[in-house]
């Protein structure tokens, strides 16, 4: 064979690995999701730095989207991002979580707009297990908190001991949006029809816009439904845009995008080939025309936006959600009992106390863990990851040796000097069971302690893999202060 001389001499190529883990840049964007389609399906999730930015992006200001990003950036502190992500009718709610989580990886913690205790619950389980790790706030107003009713939503997330998922029982914040229901019996596959146009007029329109649909593509009750939306939608202006349409059971359900005693949903008869009749939609087919009915905002998008807002990594800027103000919600009129209630669920609640202070109670996780651990604990996890894998990414090598464990646990100080820092980790006292040289009642000075089996007791095996003896990093959290019992003492 002919010799031959090497391609680096032309082309010189470096390598460079970079990290494979699923890692933040940072843990401060909230997601909002709903059901409007001004963000296109293709592109499902977009941020935005303020409400200014939305109205550029044709939001009129009347979508529930765009009034719960009101209620997030209302906060103080205020966060300096949301992201908005889209539910595509018929898909589920977790299958819009999903999608948006795979569009955008970034956001931290959302909430969606509209959902069912069922849609509540599917997106707790996905988000429990979901990668990178994110949080879950909802709002509820299901009538059987209160009284205790087994199979209520919190109830059902507390038994599950939901770690991922902070719940709030509100009742008065709503708005009003007009619907129809359509009536029973609606037909569902009609794509062999020949009948294929209604008229339509939204929040008294004075015109009567004919909806034409495309048969071939109403095979389904869910897909007549998504037809109707799209042609509905193809009007135009921010109004019809906005409409969405449901399959439910065996009605379908028009809905305004617009709040207010004037939302409104009219279904007239087509001068041509009229299928409102078939589909059931109209008042004379069985349809109910409902004005300006009760929808509820997210008031969990509150709190969600202040520990969004909060989160600045500053020095002393941990924080827990307990006692903050929810600017923009109305305080819960709740009984003594009825909030008692609402915490054996691990449930939260903005209530009043002393006719002085509106307060959020109590900042817990559906399984009683506060939320500020579950952030900390997840923000510390993720820079202890960064920080060995670029230890593994700067070094030539690190070796297997005791000065390699050394680098490695080198690289670990700096995250938990940053939790110091915050005030996330504090000196005390270890109080769990024995670690290694670390003893029950022994003192973590730094509050934290880094330890680490001996390279010289691996096995052959563990070393012919190239893994490291195992390490250990304890900490000693500051924990915080919820309430007091002072004594009084007079002396007269």
């Amino acid at each position: 064979m002919a010799s031959t001389l090497p391609l680096s001499d032309i082309v010189d190529i470096s390598v460079n690995v970079g990290p494979v883990a699923a890692v933040r840049t940072n843990f401060n964007l909230g997601l909002i999701v709903g059901k409007s389609n001004i963000i296109p399906i293709d592109t499902r999730v977009r941020v935005y730095d303020k409400l200014t930015d939305m109205v550029a992006d044709e939001w009129t200001g009347n979508e529930l989207e765009y009034l719960t990003a009101q209620i997030y950036f209302s906060q103080s502190p205020r966060p300096s991002k949301v992201a908005i992500g889209r539910w595509q009718i018929p898909e589920t709610a977790v299958a819009a979580v999903t999608a948006c989580r795979n569009a955008n990886s970034e956001w931290y913690a959302c909430t969606v707009c509209g959902a069912s205790a069922s849609d509540v619950h599917e997106v707790a389980q996905y988000i429990e297990a979901a990668s990178p790790s994110s949080v879950y706030f909802y709002t509820t107003h299901d009538e059987d908190v209160l009284p205790g009713t087994a199979g209520n939503i919190m109830d059902i997330l507390s038994k599950n001991s939901i770690h991922r998922t902070l719940g709030q029982y509100s009742t008065n914040n709503v708005k009003t949006v007009g619907y129809e229901v359509g009536g029973a019996g609606a037909a569902t596959d009609i794509h062999s029809g020949t009948a294929n146009e209604f008229q339509i007029t939204i929040d008294g329109d004075e015109t009567n816009h004919t909806v034409t649909l495309t048969l071939t593509d109403c095979t389904t009750g869910d897909k007549t439904a998504a037809e109707m939306q799209k042609q509905i939608n193809a009007i135009g202006g921010s109004t019809y845009s906005n409409v969405t349409v449901e399959y439910s059971m065996d009605h379908y359900v028009i809905t305004s995008p617009n709040y207010g005693e004037g939302s409104e949903i009219r279904i007239t008869a087509g001068e041509t080939n009229d299928v409102s009749e078939t589909l059931k939609i109209g008042a004379a087919n069985g349809a109910a025309d409902i004005d300006g009915t009760t929808t509820y905002v997210e008031a969990a998008a509150a709190i969600m936006g202040y520990a969004m807002g909060a989160n600045t990594q500053t020095s002393n800027s941990a924080y827990t959600l307990f006692a903050k103000p929810e600017i923009g919600i109305t305080a819960e009129p709740l009984k003594g009992t009825e909030l008692t209630k609402i915490k054996s669920y691990n449930g939260n609640a903005y209530v009043n106390r002393g006719s002085v202070y509106n307060l959020f109670e109590n900042g817990v996780m559906h399984d009683g863990t506060f939320f500020d651990e579950v952030l900390n604990i997840d923000m510390l996890t993720n820079a202890l990851q960064v920080a060995v894998l670029n230890t593994f990414i700067d070094l030539s090598k690190v070796p297997q040796t005791d000065d390699g464990m050394q680098m490695l646990e080198n690289a670990l100080t700096n995250p938990l000097e940053n939790a110091v820092k915050i005030g996330f980790i504090a000196p005390g006292i270890w109080n769990s069971a024995s670690v290694l040289t670390v003893k029950t009642g022994d003192v973590l000075t730094t509050g934290y302690k880094i330890l680490a089996d001996s390279v010289s007791d691996q096995s052959q095996a563990d070393r012919e893999a190239r893994k490291a003896p195992p390490v250990y990093v304890l900490i000693k959290t500051a924990g915080a202060f919820h309430n007091v019992k002072i004594g009084l003492y007079e002396n007269r």
